[in-house]
C-alpha cells in the first residue's frame, strides 16, 4: 500500500491537514504477478515508484482542474501554491504539497465598484464593502482594505483614530497632522489545502487514482521487460 497525500508546507515541520487518499495497490499487483516473479525486487521497487509518480502527476493536474472548477480561482495563483513530491524506491510515497497560506482576494476575478470590490467564489460574486484594488510591490493587483487581521478575522477601519491639535484639509474635510490610522491589508480568503477537502475535488482525485495507477503500473513492467529482453 502506497499513499498519495495532501500535505500543508508549513516551516520547519510538514502538518497533514487532508486526509490522506490511500490507494492498496495489492489488486493491481496480484493482476500482473506472473510478470512480478521476472522482476528483481529493486525492480519491483522501481516499476512502482514509476507507476506513482505518473499517477500523481495525473492527479494533480486533476486536483487542478476540480479546484478551478469548485472555486473559480485563478491558475497562476493555484500553480504556484501546489507542487509534487515524487515517491522514490526506498519511500513509494508520492505526495501532493499544498502551500498553507491563504489565497489573495485577487486569484478570484476582482472587480472594481462604487461599493468596494467584488471578487467570484464558487458561483458567487460577492461585494466587499470598503475594499479597493492596489499595486503591490511586486506590480501585480491586490484587493486591500483599510483595517488589520484578528485572528482569522478582518476588522474593518471604521473611523479614523484622532490625536493632535494640527489640522490639513483633505478633500474638504479638516483631519488631524499626526493622526495615526490602521495601515492598508490584503485580504486573503481560504487556503488551498481546504479547498482540496471539498467533496467534488477530493472524490474525483481518488477516482483518478485508482483508475490510472493499476494501468501504469502494468505499462511500467511491460517497458521494463522489453528493455531487457532488448538488450
Amino acid at each position: 500500500t502506497f499513499f498519495f497525500c495532501v500535505k500543508i508546507n508549513k516551516t520547519p515541520k510538514i502538518y497533514y491537514l487532508c486526509s490522506m487518499i490511500e490507494v492498496n495497490t495489492s489488486k493491481a499487483i496480484q493482476d500482473i504477478r506472473r510478470a512480478l516473479k521476472d522482476l528483481t525486487p529493486d525492480e519491483v521497487r522501481t516499476v512502482i515508484s514509476r507507476a506513482e509518480n505518473k499517477t500523481v502527476a495525473i492527479a494533480n493536474t486533476e486536483a487542478r482542474k476540480r479546484i478551478r472548477q469548485a472555486y473559480k480561482i485563478s491558475a497562476g495563483v493555484l500553480a504556484k501554491a501546489v507542487k509534487v513530491k515524487k515517491a522514490t524506491k526506498a519511500t513509494l510515497t508520492a505526495t501532493i504539497l499544498a502551500n498553507a497560506s491563504s489565497v489573495p482576494l485577487a486569484a478570484f476575478s476582482p472587480r472594481k465598484t462604487r461599493l468596494g470590490v467584488s471578487v467570484k467564489i464558487k458561483t458567487n460574486r460577492v461585494l466587499i464593502k470598503h475594499a479597493f484594488l492596489y499595486s503591490k510591490n511586486s506590480g501585480s493587483i491586490g484587493v486591500f482594505a483599510r483595517g488589520r487581521y484578528v485572528g482569522n478575522e478582518f476588522q474593518f477601519r471604521k473611523e479614523r483614530i484622532v490625536k493632535g491639535k494640527l489640522f490639513k484639509m483633505i478633500n474638504g474635510k479638516p483631519v488631524p497632522v499626526d493622526a495615526p490610522d490602521m495601515p492598508i491589508t490584503e485580504l486573503n480568503t481560504l487556503s488551498i489545502p481546504v479547498m482540496f477537502q471539498e467533496k467534488t475535488v477530493e472524490s474525483s482525485v481518488q477516482q483518478k487514482i485508482e483508475t490510472y495507477f493499476p494501468e501504469r503500473l502494468i505499462h511500467e513492467v511491460m517497458y521494463l521487460l522489453e528493455k531487457r529482453n532488448s538488450m
